[in-house]
């Protein structure tokens, strides 16, 4: 996409250049660099407007695939949730929660509303530990 971009930055460029450089003082050269002028500038906004917007689909993509990934790898850890969930919540009832509310959480589009990660990760070590202790 960056390639696109500077390509599309650059052509106008070079299009000012070849016209200004080939500019004679003739009157019919400057109306034909206001005639190239216009266009090339909005085109090149209109471009780095849709480049953003791309770009920030490309950010929530990878953002949600990094809560799928995260939720995944929790949920290896849980063995016959249906069978087990009633007894963890007996032993720890506060951590289980926590890990329920972590896995069964909707999956946000941005970086900056993921849930935390340290949060899911404590209540995971607190029900292993439960696990382990029968």
């Amino acid at each position: 996409y960056y390639f696109l971009m500077c390509l599309m930055i650059i052509i106008p460029i070079i299009e000012f250049l070849v016209v200004i450089f080939t500019y004679d003082g003739d009157a019919k050269y400057s109306n034909k660099l206001l005639v190239l002028a216009i266009p090339s500038i909005s085109l090149v906004l209109i471009l780095i407007w849709l480049f953003r917007i791309i770009l920030q689909n490309i950010k929530s993509i990878k953002s949600q695939i990094l809560q799928l990934e995260l939720r995944m790898t929790l949920c290896q850890f849980i063995q016959s949730y249906a069978e087990k969930s009633k007894e963890l919540k007996e032993h720890n009832k506060e951590g289980f929660e926590k890990f329920e509310s972590l896995i069964f959480s909707s999956i946000v589009t941005s970086d900056d509303k993921i849930p935390n990660t340290l949060d899911g990760i404590e209540s995971l070590t607190s029900l292993i530990k439960v696990v382990q202790k029968p």
